[in-house]
């Protein structure tokens, strides 16, 4: 999850913490594996999350909206390059993990 995000083990474990700390989700430990913990997003930390996502989409589309239409294929395209770079590096980190 730290490759995902970018972030180091011990700020995720902060930022995890502080979302524990204000209820956005719970801990739950593994029945199997005493040393793995999963993580539960409770519905207030859903309706939070869904807020969030809702108001960062809205925003970007006001901001697209300024653009032109070869601005927009622009970016059309940029976005495609992306999601291969991202996708492909999302299956490598998978085989990784897998692995281990």
């Amino acid at each position: 999850m730290t490759e995902q995000v970018g972030v180091t083990l011990p700020a995720m474990s902060r930022m995890i913490d502080g979302l524990v700390l204000r209820k956005l989700v719970v801990r739950k430990g593994d029945p199997v594996d005493r040393r793995r913990i999963t993580l539960e997003i409770v519905p207030r930390g859903q309706a939070l999350w869904e807020t969030a996502h809702d108001l960062t989409q809205a925003a970007l589309a006001r901001k697209l909206s300024q653009l032109n239409g070869r601005q927009c294929a622009t970016v059309g395209a940029a976005m495609r390059i992306l999601f291969r770079l991202f996708a492909s590096e999302s299956a490598t980190d998978g085989r990784r993990a897998f692995q281990k």
